[in-house]
């Protein structure tokens, strides 16, 4: 067992607590004799190496399977279909999990669009980690975000819509950070008013 306590290490004993709450396991008092197991000592700090060394890499919540080349609800390995771009953002909106681009599925869980089945979507195991999107696969992601955004009847009008916490998911700022930069933008003309 590896010492979890170190003062000079707030952000090790943050993520130690932060996977703990994700797990549904009680609060803690981080003490001088806090242990955690080897492999998750081990996690953390590749996890923050990660962060530290590579500014791209983002915390999300990535989906989790047993092996990358099954299926994402049961373990088949055959007559898998890959997910498309449009069914992985729909999930990513309905889940807020990011399925990795070449993820597949087999026919049974899927329906004649090719998107899971909905009743399926809440099933999905995710890890919330920092991970790195491709750029190109990131581009192709958010323009589909876009798309199924343009498609939808509820749209985005002011950010008092939005919780703090939509806030840090979306930008990476809280709300109170996004008053303060939209203070230095031009205002754009919209239907003859200003926005």
């Amino acid at each position: 067992m590896a010492i979890l306590y170190d003062a000079n290490n707030e952000p090790k004993i943050e993520l130690a607590r932060d996977r703990r709450q994700r797990e549904g396991f009680p609060e803690q008092d981080i003490e001088m004799q806090s242990r955690i197991c080897l492999n998750c000592n081990r996690s953390i700090i590749n996890e923050l190496e990660q962060i530290q060394h590579d500014p791209r890499c983002v915390r999300i919540n990535v989906l989790k399977q047993t092996r990358r080349q099954s299926g994402l609800i049961c373990d088949a390995i055959e007559n898998l279909h890959r997910l498309s771009v449009s069914s992985r953002a729909k999930i990513y909106i309905a889940q807020n999990i990011y399925v990795p681009n070449g993820a597949r599925s087999c026919a049974q869980h899927l329906d004649n669009n090719g998107y899971m089945l909905p009743f399926l979507m809440p099933t999905l195991r995710y890890i919330h980690r920092a991970y790195l999107i491709p750029g190109e696969d990131l581009q192709v992601f958010l323009e589909e975000l876009r798309i199924l955004a343009a498609r939808s009847s509820r749209w985005f009008y002011d950010e008092n819509s939005l919780s703090d916490e939509d806030f840090q998911d979306i930008s990476g700022l809280t709300k109170e950070q996004y008053q303060h930069l939209f203070t230095f933008c031009n205002p754009v003309l919209d239907n003859g008013q200003h926005r």
